[in-house]
């Protein structure tokens, strides 16, 4: 004869039996010794970049290693006029973000970022107006003066000067009065000053601050001159960053801080300078730089698209361009990575490098990019 059926609540319960059972042994457990339970505090994730090994330096440079430059240029009268407002903001600059804040001198105010620019400072009411760039550029190495050296010869050149001769040039340049340094918040900040003269400004006065990223000072110091180091023949070739075959009758050159590599090629009274190395900036920007130094107008977006040639480097797209002056040619190629690009760069007298088109184009295209 069957069972009569369980009451409802009964029922109920003994379905529930398995998870009661679970629950007595949870709060038994629970009861026990602490001994083998530890509390974590686990703090709120950020979105903090970790650095690299130190052993990858090449790698850190080129993508944390940023070197600031801040440029004010204009007539000897207008910027003697502010020179002290300039010493003033370089004083007030604060790098504890990674980026420069600053303080504004009374009367500056600033533009937001543009092209290269990470700002523009401008004094208000001048006419012409004054304004101060601010600019970033990789790093890419550990020879510290040389780096210094060849952004204030690229200074240099803008205001029509030499380059400084090599050897002790620092202390040269600070007998002539043209480089100083000041520690504002910490930090080491190189002010240069130049005269000399541009297509605008016959009288022209530039007043610079570079400062240099901390990160680089405990790097070993022979790690750049490895990296500088390239055979001296064609064929396939190798530095730490880039792989690539190097054309017959391309002498290298001394590889630096921002150059990862040089060549050079003469043909009797004719020469052409050829480097590779990672930089900054958006395409028209780095073009119209370029234009200018060869004599030439800027152009428009539009202009630029039409006149780029592409160029398949490793498997990722570069844009060539063939900018030719009266006295001298550059032809420069721009290939994309990792948010900078490779600057691929041959510059000199317009027949050779006419000459020479087709080996640097062969050169570009067998680069392994890292």
């Amino acid at each position: 004869m069957p069972s009569p059926p369980l009451p409802l609540p009964t029922a109920h319960i003994l379905r529930l039996r398995p998870l009661v059972f679970l629950i007595l042994l949870a709060s038994l457990v629970g009861c026990g010794s602490q001994e083998g339970i530890s509390r974590y505090s686990v703090p709120k994730e950020e979105n903090t970049p970790v650095a690299p090994a130190r052993d990858d330096v090449s790698a850190f440079d080129a993508v944390n290693a940023m070197a600031w430059f801040f440029k004010l240029t204009g007539s000897q009268d207008a910027v003697a006029d502010v020179e002290s407002q300039f010493t003033s903001l370089m004083e007030s600059v604060e790098m504890s973000s990674g980026e420069p804040t600053w303080t504004l001198p009374e009367g500056w105010s600033s533009e937001p970022a543009s092209g290269m620019r990470f700002a523009t400072l401008t004094v208000d009411g001048t006419d012409p107006p004054l304004e101060v760039s601010v600019i970033k550029l990789p790093m890419s190495g550990d020879d510290r003066s040389e780096y210094m050296k060849q952004n204030i010869d690229r200074w240099r050149r803008q205001l029509g000067l030499a380059p400084m001769e090599d050897g002790d040039w620092l202390s040269a340049a600070q007998e002539q009065n043209e480089l100083r340094t000041l520690t504002a918040n910490g930090q080491e900040i190189t002010v240069v000053d130049l005269n000399g003269k541009t297509d605008e400004i016959d009288d022209a006065r530039m007043l610079g601050a570079i400062i240099l990223p901390k990160a680089l000072s405990a790097a070993p110091a022979t790690r750049s001159t490895a990296r500088a180091t390239q055979p001296p023949s064609s064929g396939p070739t190798s530095s730490s960053a880039l792989a690539f075959e190097t054309p017959e009758g391309w002498e290298t050159g001394k590889a630096s801080t921002m150059r990862v590599a040089s060549f050079a090629v003469t043909e009797g009274d004719q020469s052409l300078d050829i480097s590779a190395m990672m930089a900054g900036g958006d395409e028209l920007s780095n073009v119209n730089r370029w234009r200018g130094q060869v004599g030439l107008d800027n152009i428009t977006q539009e202009q630029l698209d039409a006149s780029a040639k592409q160029l398949n480097v490793d498997g990722t797209t570069g844009r060539l361009f063939n900018l030719v002056g009266e006295e001298q040619t550059i032809v420069a190629v721009m290939v994309p990575q990792g948010g900078q690009s490779w600057f691929f760069k041959m510059m000199g007298d317009p027949a050779l490098a006419e000459r020479e088109l087709e080996n640097f184009e062969a050169f570009v295209t067998s680069v392994k990019l890292p």
